[in-house]
């Protein structure tokens, strides 16, 4: 009886069917171009298809191969289906690694500090891998190599080889270099390694092959390469932000100083107004100007404080229940003296509806009062690699009763957001959807 394997299907040439020893299955894939057979594996005692589950195909002719083969074809086809298995594997592996990395989720294989730092690891790998191309080392090839009897021939030849092949092994590795990124740093060392497979398989009767330690500099220069890609990448990022810090800080200390400036007028004002009333001796709005004076020196003393401060701040608690739905929140902070503002930008193009505010709170350490909330709500972040994102799953009432903790009192809270733009865009999809058919 046939072993168990691969055969080709009696009805499509171009496609096999499985054979499971007894009998036909229905599972079928594409014929292997360099193993398609123009007849089926029924031996003489092989039950027919139709018997089974084609009850309309003429039998399969007999195989004219001999019996003994069919364990060699059967092997065959146990190593097409290893190698079909582990190409499947590579792909899944790869598309893994791409989705983390796409997320952001990046494992560096050589950790540093700093991108000049890879610059500098890529420099002293470049040398190296140059030294070993000009001492000869980078290509193994066979020690007693002869060409027509001739040994010094053969060693003529095989250095001639040995440059064509590193040139080529070199070519690949540069070309791999230029395409790529962090994301496909799997697929690179991937084609790396089946160049070298192909130059080792090519050049087998003279043993030529890339030696494994100048393998190992090309690998490590392409790991290296993508740690250094990733690295700028984060630092482009870093200074972004930094930017980005450094031009709120300087719009709020335009919105304090400007502040100031209109109370210092203000308070100019009122002085004028206190001497000519101090002149009518009139006692009584002496008093009230300098109790409006008393406020005034108040807020220009507040205002000084909050200039000098840069701990000093505004947290907030807003949600985007059109955008987020209804348990997740953003807890920010700004230094601004008119943090609605910081909160309109926050609902601009970016999202499809207006964030809404649950809460808003003045502290002299914004700064603390921000990072205790982020670090009670450390475990339900949305995003845990960038912790810039500052989203959480978690919801008003929640965040309602730590504030109580850290703060004591807690005048205005909002649990429930209005969300006007959500339920109005709900309001007319009802509206517009065409009523439910009868029944």
């Amino acid at each position: 009886m046939a072993q168990q394997g691969w055969y080709a299907d009696s009805q499509n040439a171009a496609m096999q069917r499985w054979w499971d020893g007894a009998r036909w299955t229905e599972h079928v894939r594409p014929a292997p171009a360099r193993h398609q057979m123009a007849f089926s594996p029924g031996l003489a005692h092989a039950p027919h298809p139709a018997s089974v589950a084609r009850p309309d195909v003429s039998p399969p002719p007999v195989a004219t191969f001999a019996p003994s083969t069919a364990p060699a074809v059967g092997a065959a086809t146990g190593d097409l289906e290893a190698e079909h298995d582990e190409l499947l594997s590579r792909v899944i592996e790869l598309r893994e690694t791409a989705l983390l990395q796409e997320v952001g989720i990046y494992h560096y294989r050589h950790p540093l500090d700093h991108s000049p730092q890879y610059r500098g690891r890529l420099q002293v790998l470049s040398q190296q891998i140059d030294r070993a191309a000009k001492e000869g080392t980078a290509v193994h090839a066979a020690a007693n190599y002869t060409l027509n009897g001739s040994l010094t021939e053969g060693r003529k030849m095989l250095g001639e080889w040995k440059k064509l092949v590193l040139r080529t092994y070199n070519t690949d590795a540069e070309n791999i270099l230029r395409s790529l990124k962090p994301s496909n740093l799997q697929a690179a060392l991937r084609r790396l390694d089946q160049s070298r497979a192909i130059i080792a398989k090519l050049g087998a009767r003279m043993e030529l092959r890339i030696d494994d330690a100048f393998h190992g500099l090309r690998v490590q220069e392409l790991e290296l390469t993508a740690d250094y890609l990733m690295k700028v990448a984060e630092e482009r990022e870093a200074e972004r932000e930094r930017r980005a810090r450094l031009k709120e800080e300087e719009r709020v200390q335009r919105e304090l100083q400007q502040k100031k400036a209109l109370l210092q007028t203000e308070r100019a004002k009122l002085e004028n107004a206190r001497a000519a009333l101090e002149a009518k001796a009139d006692a009584k709005g002496v008093e009230r100007l300098l109790e409006k004076l008393r406020e005034v020196d108040a807020a220009i003393a507040d205002t000084e404080r909050r200039a000098a401060n840069v701990r000093a701040g505004f947290v907030y608690v807003i949600s985007n229940l059109g955008s987020f739905g209804e348990t997740v929140i953003k807890i920010g902070m700004t230094r601004r003296e008119h943090w609605q503002d910081r909160v309109d930008e926050l609902g601009d193009a970016s999202v499809p509806f207006r964030f809404d505010v649950h809460a808003a709170i003045y502290s002299d350490d914004a700064v603390r009062l921000e990072g205790e909330l982020h670090r009670r709500f450390a475990d339900r972040r949305l995003n845990l690699v960038n912790l810039r994102r500052e989203f959480f799953r978690v919801t008003p009432a929640e965040v309602c009763e730590v504030l109580m903790e850290l703060r004591g009192e807690l005048l205005d809270f909002v649990e429930l957001p209005p969300a006007e733009e959500w339920w109005a865009s709900e309001h007319q999809r009802q509206l517009a959807a065409p009523p439910p058919e009868e029944t």
